[in-house]
């Protein structure tokens, strides 16, 4: 850690000279995890979201049918099952704080 900032400083001077795809290829073959850091519209078209059936259509109270985000990690014994959609803004807030007040 003392020298964090300085290693972090060479060490993106010598990433500048590449490009995503030219160091996902150098790092690939010594199993080296790296990939591209993706805004939500370019990690939502992945081929893996469709692959991993990671999109869920749910049934949204004065929405309709909406697109959410499923379970990432799945377990065998104990698969996730999102039955309910996500809360709009605020819907739980009175909730959440009535049951801190107790």
């Amino acid at each position: 850690m003392t020298h964090r900032a300085e290693l972090k400083q060479a060490i993106e001077a010598v990433f500048a000279a590449f490009t995503v795809d030219e160091l996902t290829r150098r790092f690939e073959p010594f199993n080296v995890p790296c990939g591209r850091v993706r805004d939500m519209r370019e990690a939502i078209a992945h081929p893996q979201v469709a692959a991993r059936q990671l999109l869920v259509a749910q049934e949204r109270p004065g929405a309709g049918r909406i697109q959410t985000l499923g379970p990432v990690v799945r377990l065998s014994r104990t698969p996730a099952d999102p039955r309910l959609p996500p809360p709009a803004l605020g819907e739980h807030t009175a909730g959440v704080l009535a049951s801190l007040e107790k």
